[in-house]
């Protein structure tokens, strides 16, 4: 189950057993989480303690990495192949 927060509505999240879940928020409710989706999660992630330039820059790196078919979004299925890529994640 993952975890819930009033202001955060979790779409793609890791099992709850990782002592820190990662998980991206869909804010638009599109079924992919796209630049807007990515910056809206890390801001909230880090309580705003990044500048707008290092939410951006993570941003872009998390899509570098995570969007497998290149259209500047990412879908379950790249989220999917991200994770296990990391197998830190899964422990």
């Amino acid at each position: 189950m993952c975890p819930r927060s009033p202001s955060l509505p979790v779409t793609y999240c890791l099992s709850t057993q990782h002592p820190h879940p990662s998980y991206y928020a869909d804010f638009n409710n599109d079924d992919y989480i796209c630049m807007w989706d990515l910056e809206q999660t890390v801001t909230k992630l880090t309580r705003g303690e990044l500048s707008a330039e290092e939410v951006s820059l993570v941003c872009e790196k998390v899509l570098d990495e995570a969007d497998g078919d290149h259209d500047g979004r990412l879908s379950l299925e790249d989220f999917q192949n991200m994770i296990l890529r990391a197998p830190d994640f899964l422990r």
